[in-house]
């Protein structure tokens, strides 16, 4: 027989809980803008779940679904127009910052600015 603690590592070498509730997190807030704006006009959080788990890209319960709704923001009752334009502004920002830095990283761009160059044997006096 193996003793309590053998026991315990083979049972959390099983236990996938935690990585999926992490997972369905991610989702949850990769998709959280076009939930708000399904939400927003008019959809039910029932049939949003319902598409999302027979997508297979929640697997999650339906009251799980709710608390992580409810504690993002995205109710019936709390969103606005407004608050649904801010979160969209913010998605395409997000994505569109994403882009830009690989953008700015392949491209030299010389706008009258002299580039940095490192020294390692630079002066102080000449620094300050």
């Amino acid at each position: 027989m193996k003793n309590m603690m053998e026991r315990l590592e083979i049972h959390k070498s099983q236990n996938k809980v935690s990585t999926r509730r992490k997972g369905n997190l991610y989702v949850f807030l990769a998709l959280k803008v076009e939930i708000a704006q399904a939400i927003y006009f008019g959809w039910t959080a029932r049939s949003i779940w319902e598409l999302l788990t027979d997508e297979k890209k929640l697997t999650c319960s339906y009251q799980n679904f709710l608390r992580l709704c409810k504690g993002h923001g995205i109710t019936k009752n709390e969103l606005t127009p407004e608050i649904l334009a801010l979160m969209s502004q913010l998605h395409s920002e997000a994505s569109s910052t994403k882009s830009m830095s690989v953008t700015k990283r392949n491209t030299n761009v010389n706008s009258g600015n002299q580039e940095f160059q490192y020294n390692p044997n630079a002066d102080i006096k000449e620094l300050i």
